[in-house]
């Protein structure tokens, strides 16, 4: 069983709807069906969004393989994985990537707010970014980390077409690889992210939010003059 963990809540910035046609690819197109998504955050957020996640779920055919777990304990629950996803369609400094990191996890994540510089360095990436809101690059990056292809790895993703079989085998196979990735990314968290950044960065967002707070405040006061 190939399993993939995405801890968040359950709601539209976070864009599991997005996750879950990017399973829908990898099961239904490239015939993978032995992968797993597995959902974790708060399904009381955002009941309408919950739901439309649900109904996806079921007209995809998924129910056996995306899973909507509910609030998990990150500590408990990322060592199980084989890759960390995150599907958002916005982010300020992804703290949860970082966490992926230190579980010595590989990632895939889309490029939005500091998802880039997080899972990135000078070397090249800890795992695969994709365009936000592009379920098929999405679905193609995370098996590019499971089965170590293309920059990383001495296969091509493309080459598997049309043989889930070859393919399953390949992300069986390269176990040890992948874990390495995972390993050098917890290494590069633990040297580029330490506590001192983020609550600098934490800092910025929370100064910025304030501001654009208090214009739109005067811009309302100034309309209804």
């Amino acid at each position: 069983m190939i399993r993939e963990k995405k801890l968040s809540h359950v709601y539209p910035i976070k864009d599991v709807i997005n996750a879950i046609f990017a399973a829908d690819k990898i099961i239904n197109h490239w015939k993978l069906k032995s992968f797993k998504l597995f959902v974790y955050g708060s399904t009381t957020m955002d009941i309408k969004y919950v739901e439309r996640c649900r109904s996806a779920i079921r007209q995809k055919n998924l129910d056996e393989n995306v899973h909507l777990m509910g609030f998990g304990n990150a500590t408990e629950v990322l060592p199980r994985g084989w890759l960390f996803l995150n599907s958002s369609k916005s982010e300020g400094l992804p703290l949860a990537l970082g966490e992926a990191g230190l579980a010595g996890l590989p990632v895939v994540c889309t490029n939005v707010g500091g998802s880039y510089e997080v899972t990135s360095d000078s070397s090249g990436s800890y795992g695969a970014i994709a365009p936000p809101s592009d379920s098929k690059s999405l679905s193609r990056c995370i098996l590019r980390v499971l089965a170590m292809t293309d920059e990383l790895g001495n296969a091509s993703l493309s080459s598997f077409i049309g043989k889930p079989n070859e393919l399953e085998k390949r992300i069986y196979s390269v176990c040890s690889e992948r874990r390495q990735l995972g390993m050098r990314y917890r290494s590069y968290i633990k040297q580029a992210l330490g506590i001192h950044r983020y609550l600098r960065e934490h800092e910025q967002v929370i100064v910025w939010s304030a501001l654009k707070a208090e214009e739109r405040k005067r811009q309302r006061m100034l309309l209804e003059e």
